[in-house]
């Protein structure tokens, strides 16, 4: 009975992983654009050249930031509102409690993205690029993707746990990392400041104008402020790592 009851709710998992929390639309986008973005960074940074090697950092830090953005818009947004993940219907029949499902099936849906994307990357190079990039290349793109989009998966739970007690805090955190954005592309043209901003939760800078900022649990936003601060270290972290290897190639 209790194999029966675990396989019901992995196939359950499944489902609402893949429907609720980006939506079919959604999901099959961000699975297209993922092998096509990174085709794009790689050879931004490998072929092209460029008068500084500042100029070249920043590239290569703008590229870094938008998918970790990206990714924690989905997540936050979805965490901030059940109904993207459907959790009532399958609570009946989950081993797990409810926060710990609404993490597995953000889990479920950034690994399902991860493995449609490495399927276009590689349908992209040898079905419609005529094999513009070596066998090599290619595995060097699926693994810049695996890694980057792994890395956001394990940041992105570790943002929503530090979360869990604190939803209306979620506004404020996308407000925070908004700023921060568009603050690190004022050296960069317009083109790069739209590109950026068209993917950050703008959103939130309207629900702060409307709602009443005093009505925030300040108390519990203090109380968790130092897992946020190491949330935000190892995202830095994280990000830092990923420019020394990129730029040492």
């Amino acid at each position: 009975m209790n194999s029966i009851k675990s396989v019901l709710f992995a196939a359950m998992l499944g489902y609402k992983a893949t429907i609720h929390p980006l939506k079919f639309k959604e999901f099959i986008i961000s699975a297209m654009l993922t092998p096509l973005f990174t085709m794009l960074f790689y050879v931004s940074v490998k072929y092209v050249s460029y008068p500084s090697a500042m100029q070249k950092e920043g590239l290569v830090t703008v590229f870094l930031i938008i998918p970790a953005f990206t990714c924690i818009y989905y997540i936050s947004r979805s965490i901030n509102d059940d109904k993207y993940y459907g959790t009532v219907d399958i609570l009946a029949i989950s081993p797990t409690g409810l926060f710990m499902t609404k993490l597995l099936v953000q889990l479920f849906t950034l690994l399902e993205v991860v493995m449609v994307s490495v399927f276009w990357l590689v349908t992209l190079n040898y079905g419609l690029l005529a094999s513009a990039f070596s066998f090599t290349d290619v595995l060097n793109l699926t693994y810049i993707l695996v890694c980057a989009s792994l890395s956001l998966v394990f940041f992105g739970l570790l943002l929503a746990l530090s979360f869990s007690l604190l939803e209306d805090g979620l506004i404020v955190v996308n407000l925070a990392f908004t700023l921060v954005v568009i603050l690190s592309t004022l050296t960069f043209d317009g083109e790069y400041s739209k590109l950026v901003t068209a993917v950050l939760p703008l959103n939130y800078f309207v629900e702060i104008a409307k709602g009443d900022l005093s009505q925030l649990p300040y108390g519990e936003i203090a109380s968790i402020s130092g897992i946020k601060s190491a949330v935000y270290l190892l995202l830095a972290r994280v990000v830092y790592q990923a420019k020394r290897w990129i730029l040492a190639e």
